[in-house]
């Protein structure tokens, strides 16, 4: 199945952002380089001081997911579609244009929508807890 992605942009350039785990009713929105991978992007929002007790709780929850060790990252394609995407998927390579609200007006960026899901994989629940 074809994307329509933004491959195009250049290393340098921003990729906007929205990540959140399944139980999130709203996500975190960062500005981040293209060239990051999903793991590391998830580290650097985890890593990025909470301004509101509701950016608090989603950063604790994005802890909760990604501490087990075993997650998944789901992205969004062009049509709608979640993909399950691998931790060294680039940003760039999943970011779609979008129509974005700036204090310059509307604009087109690229934009990735990103979902965390943890997992327990088989054979490593300890039946003893």
């Amino acid at each position: 199945m074809k994307r329509d992605t933004m491959n195009t942009i250049e290393s340098t350039d921003k990729v906007l952002v929205g990540l959140k785990t399944p139980l999130m009713a709203r996500g975190i929105t960062a500005l981040l380089p293209g060239r990051l991978t999903l793991d590391e992007t998830v580290r650097e929002i985890r890593q990025t001081p909470a301004k509101d007790p509701a950016t608090a709780e989603v950063l604790q929850q994005l802890e909760v997911e990604t501490s087990g060790g075993a997650y998944h990252f789901l992205t969004v394609g062009g049509n709608g579609e979640l993909v399950r995407s691998e931790p060294t998927t680039v940003l760039r390579e999943v970011a779609v244009p979008r129509e974005i609200k700036t204090s310059r007006g509307v604009e087109t960026m690229p934009a990735a929508a990103v979902e965390v899901q943890s997992y327990a994989r088989v054979g490593e629940v300890d039946a003893d807890d």
